[in-house]
């Protein structure tokens, strides 16, 4: 009898579950129904709460599990879709496509709101995920670019552009690489789209190529008309006037200088170009004084042979080449003047710049005075000296930092020979910090700035031996600069630079005759100084490109930054034999 009453409350229990179970089914689908209802007249909230409800019903599970992931993204919930979603597991053929929607949505939005981290975490997801619309791929690169992470944005806007061709893909990668630094990938790059003949392309590519000083290049890859670098690919004739004068004592650290450059330029198809230039030179120091103190003065007194030349007319050739491309190279080879007192001798330059650096080798006249220049006869007898020649290296790297601003630091050692000349030495460092921004119509950068050098020995005199030139054994110069120029513009375009410093610097005394070997004359000395005072340095030049073949400009710098003041005022007029209608040039 007991046993069957246990049998009998089982059955009851059994039944009064399947009762509540039927119970719960049909709550789960009024909730369900009602759910989809207030969803389609836009109630979400009350709609959520009704998939919620219908979400414990196992059987219903993944019906409501649709209804409260559309309603929480409707609210903009997506975080807590995502959640649902995810319950799923990834592969769910509903909710795997579901998942990938909500973190599209995630990622737009958060790029939207310039949260790129966000946005950038979200699209790799996608792309895991298998995601292959090319513009998800484009937002991943923008939100890496936004981030400053361009080296990585643009390795994925060229893969964007060669699956679609798209121009604006071509030009957001252009636009990473140069933003990155990396010149080398954007050139490569920019040669490709220009070879494939699309003029929209191609002029991306130009575009890209000049602004990178690649005008030559440039106009072979592009040359449609009516652009910037238009017929830069074509030969052109130079002439200038430069007139420079230099205070310092008449006779002879004083020095007026009028050189004629002429200078005829011929590109080649590999984006490169050799000039030969012939240089007018004429030196006047001045009137000199009747017994001017110079060469064997101190050594045979007043005993004069001859007027201390103070007039010297020469020139000088010249022959460069230039080869564009990520790193620009200059070689150039050229002499002293020719017909000096002094016999010529050979100089040359090479130098590599890009990628935010330079350097420089180079042996080049030293055009202080009439004396370093360009030499000088004795007055008192029959030797030459002088003609001296500044050999060494530089080197200068600029990093950037914190977007627009920039730190430099640079260095260079220099020898200093010449004919019956005591050797010299130079260390030099340089070092500026500033910051570059742009208005309307200027590009202006703004700073900081520090110079030292230091030389051997004293040699800025004009007896035998001496070199007639700034030599100081102790140079310390430090202040604030300026620089503006005007924004691209077809016909015209204008510089100018401004600088405001403090310097100080010691002469050491040193020998009147410093190779003599007499013991006496050797022995008789110049007296040392110490210098403070202030400097400053102003230039500026402009260009016009008037239509068809011609061009001029004008320039001039007023500086003050040793023991002399120079001024010297350029003019320009440049014959290009292909049409052009915009200010060509390359700044160094």
């Amino acid at each position: 009898m007991k046993s069957i009453k246990m049998t009998l409350a089982a059955i009851s229990l059994m039944l009064l579950s399947a009762s509540i179970a039927g119970a719960g089914q049909e709550n789960g689908d009024q909730a369900l129904a009602e759910g989809w209802r207030l969803f389609n007249i836009g109630s979400y909230q009350e709609a959520h709460d009704n998939f919620r409800i219908a979400w414990k019903t196992e059987s219903l599970r993944e019906n409501a599990g649709q209804g409260l992931v559309y309603s929480l993204m409707k609210q903009e919930k997506l975080d807590e879709a995502l959640k649902v979603a995810e319950s799923f597991g990834p592969a769910h053929k509903v909710f795997g496509p579901i998942r990938r929607d909500i973190i599209s949505q995630k990622s737009l939005a958060a790029f939207n709101a310039k949260n790129y981290p966000v946005a950038e975490e979200g699209f790799r997801k996608l792309i895991d995920m298998g995601a292959q619309d090319p513009a998800m791929k484009t937002l991943l690169g923008w939100s890496l670019f936004h981030q400053g992470k361009e080296a990585q944005a643009s390795p994925i806007f060229v893969e964007s552009y060669e699956k679609t061709k798209d121009p604006k893909s071509a030009e957001a990668a252009l636009l990473a690489f140069g933003r990155s630094g990396d010149v080398e990938g954007g050139v490569a790059f920019s040669k490709s789209l220009a070879d494939t003949k699309d003029p929209a392309l191609a002029g991306q590519a130009g575009g890209f190529l000049y602004a990178r000083r690649m005008p030559i290049t440039a106009a072979q890859k592009d040359p449609a008309p009516g652009r910037p670098y238009m017929n830069a690919d074509k030969p052109r004739i130079q002439v200038e006037g430069i007139y420079r004068v230099k205070t310092g004592d008449d006779g002879f650290s004083r020095l007026t200088d009028i050189s004629i450059p002429v200078t005829y330029s011929h590109p080649f198809e590999t984006g490169s170009e050799l000039s030969f230039s012939l240089i007018s030179v004429s030196l006047d120091s001045g009137v000199a004084p009747s017994g001017p103190q110079a060469g064997s003065f101190y050594n045979k007194g007043s005993a004069k042979e001859r007027e201390l030349n103070t007039r010297v007319g020469a020139i000088m050739p010249r022959l460069t080449y230039i080869s564009e491309g990520p790193i620009r190279y200059t070689a150039q080879a050229g002499t002293t003047p020719i017909s000096g007192e002094v016999d010529p001798a050979p100089t040359f330059l090479l130098k590599a710049q890009g990628g935010g650096f330079s350097v420089r080798a180079y042996r080049e006249p030293v055009t202080e005075s009439i004396l370093s220049y360009a030499g000088l006869v004795d007055p008192y007898g029959s030797d030459s000296w002088g003609r001296v020649l500044r050999t060494g290296a530089s080197a200068e790297v600029i990093f950037p930092f914190f977007g627009e601003h920039w730190f430099s630091l640079g260095g260079g050692y220099n020898q200093y020979t010449g004919e019956g000349v005591v050797d010299n030495t130079e260390f030099n460092a340089t070092t500026s910090v500033g910051h570059s921004f742009a208005t309307e119509n200027w590009d202006i950068a703004a700073g900081l700035f520090a110079y030292a050098a230091r030389f051997d020995k004293n040699s800025n005199f004009f007896t035998l031996g001496h070199g007639g030139y700034f030599s100081p054994q102790e140079f310390m110069l430090g202040g604030v600069m300026l620089s503006m120029e005007t924004k691209p513009v077809d016909n015209f375009w204008a510089e100018v630079k401004l600088s405001a410093s403090y310097m100080t610097f010691k002469n050491e005394e040193s020998a009147k005759y410093p190779l003599a070997s007499d013991a006496a004359l050797a022995h008789e000395i110049y007296p040392g100084e110490e210098i403070s005072q202030m400097g400053y340095a102003v230039s500026g030049r402009m260009y016009k490109q008037f239509a068809g073949h011609w061009l001029v400009g004008a320039g001039a710098t007023f500086n003050k930054a040793s023991d002399y003041t120079e001024s010297i005022v350029m003019v320009l007029l440049r014959y290009q034999f292909g049409l052009r209608k915009a200010v060509l040039f390359v700044k160094e």
